[in-house]
């Protein structure tokens, strides 16, 4: 995962309710998910305030804090 990847997703949740109007009234938080990604691009996505999850063989674990504050696309974007 790098960079650009996050944000080609990020443009592409900032329209899903236009496309899925019937979610309209719902929370719209995203994640991202990876085997192999550079440290910029996980921080960017924390940022951002997107799920990080990292895939590991059979498994997988969310690499968000407990600080961490998920973003509403849906609402004022």
């Amino acid at each position: 995962m790098r960079v650009p990847i996050v944000n080609n997703f990020l443009k592409k949740l900032m329209v899903f309710k236009e496309i899925f109007p019937v979610y309209g009234n719902k929370k719209n938080c995203g994640a991202v998910a990876y085997i192999k990604a550079s440290p910029e691009a996980t921080r960017f996505a924390y940022r951002k305030g997107l799920f990080v999850i990292r895939a590991v063989g059979e498994s997988a674990t969310i690499l968000n804090d407990a600080k961490f504050k998920p973003k509403d696309y849906g609402r004022n974007s």
